[in-house]
């Protein structure tokens, strides 16, 4: 859905829309956090209630420095990003250490003239896929907020918010067999 001046713009399935790129925030995302704190290490926060029992959080926070998160927003054919350092927590099943959420909140980009933040929410839960159960993203939101100058006097605030759920996972594997002559 995407707005402009206050109206909902009704497009075409399938239509290319400009904006917000999440490019990785719900895959590799998780990849990038783990690195980054084997400087920055976890702090216990505490249990939370889950939908099958009690959660582990441990919170962590990562400086700019120690971190591969970057925030970028494309306007006018230009990418305006930066690298910034960020702050969230993780809940972890205490029985299996399965990852169930990350929550990743991205500090002030400081020097871009368009984003503020770059915010992110993930889920994990289990998903059978070809018979066998894995742990995956099952529900992602992006949020971005910022400002962007058009023309000398006028500056546009956003706010971008990405609120996935996945669904149809398929499984992708292949045999192979080797025939003697």
């Amino acid at each position: 859905m995407l707005y402009r001046q206050g109206k909902e713009v009704v497009r075409a399935e399938g239509a290319v829309q400009g904006g917000l790129t999440t490019r990785g925030t719900f895959g590799p995302v998780l990849s990038a956090v783990i690195i980054d704190n084997l400087r920055s290490p976890l702090q216990w926060h505490g249990w939370e209630s889950g939908p099958n029992g009690a959660i582990a959080v441990f919170q962590f926070h990562v400086e700019k420095k120690d971190s591969h998160y970057s925030v970028s927003f494309p306007i006018g054919g230009l990418r305006s990003g930066r690298r910034t350092g960020y702050q969230g927590e993780v809940g972890i099943d205490p029985d299996t250490g399965t990852i169930l959420r990350l929550v990743l909140e991205s500090d002030p980009v400081l020097g871009s003239h368009f984003i503020g933040h770059g915010d992110i929410m993930l889920e994990y839960g289990s998903v059978v896929i070809g018979g066998k159960a894995y742990t995956c993203p099952v529900r992602g939101v992006s949020m971005s907020t910022g400002s962007y100058r058009m023309g000398w006097h006028k500056t546009v605030a956003f706010i971008l918010l990405d609120d996935v759920v996945f669904t149809g996972y398929h499984i992708f594997r292949s045999e192979m067999r080797i025939l003697p002559e």
